[in-house]
């Protein structure tokens, strides 16, 4: 066994490129190949991990739930999201279900558009590629703010009532007018009211 000291050496010109290799040794090291199936493997998840994205490929389900079929962009691994049903129906039994459909831009009219659209998704280590309900919600409110339905701070903004938008976004102003209303338009009433009285 070496000694010590000479171990503590070794440590050393390793850590500085020193050491020596038996040249035989680095020659077949050289002429080795990477395994085509490894390669293969590799380069798909790194472009599936590049994408972050789920393709749906099929929508189906039963009377309980509505189950989507989805699958990653360069290799076979697959998602299935599960989603409770309309049993009575109403949208209003799977807000998920509609949340989803939001996020990816289809309308609950147009079910056919669904599968080979792209979903957002991410890779948990304990279950895979699952889509990301955070990309989902915030690729809707993105779309909302385009359209003028929300604003910022995620008020959605009615565009049929606009006294109302306003009011939201000036209520120091709101109050201000209905005081003078009061003042000019409500007292004066009441103060020539009483003197008739």
């Amino acid at each position: 066994m070496p000694s010590e000291e000479t171990q503590t050496i070794e440590r050393e010109s390793i850590r500085k490129g020193e050491h020596n290799m038996d040249e035989s040794k680095l020659e077949a090291d050289i002429e080795g190949e990477v395994d085509s199936d490894v390669k293969r493997r590799i380069e798909k998840a790194y472009m599936n991990d590049d994408r972050s994205e789920l393709i749906v490929e099929r929508l189906g389900g039963n009377d309980e739930k509505i189950t989507v079929e989805m699958r990653t962009p360069y290799s076979d691994e697959t998602h299935t999201q599960s989603f409770i049903s309309p049993e009575m129906g109403s949208l209003q039994e799977c807000p998920e279900f509609v949340e989803f459909l939001e996020g990816i831009g289809v309308s609950p009219l147009d079910l056919d558009d669904v599968v080979g659209t792209t979903v957002p998704a991410k890779f948990s280590k304990k279950s895979g590629w699952v889509v990301d309900r955070s990309q989902l919600i915030s690729s809707t409110i993105d779309e909302n703010l385009d359209s003028n339905n929300i604003d910022e701070n995620g008020v959605v903004e009615n565009r049929d009532r606009p006294v109302i938008n306003w009011i939201r976004e000036y209520p120091t102003g709101a109050v201000a007018l209905t005081l003078i209303f009061f003042m000019f338009v409500v007292f004066p009433f009441m103060v020539i009211g009483l003197t008739y009285i």
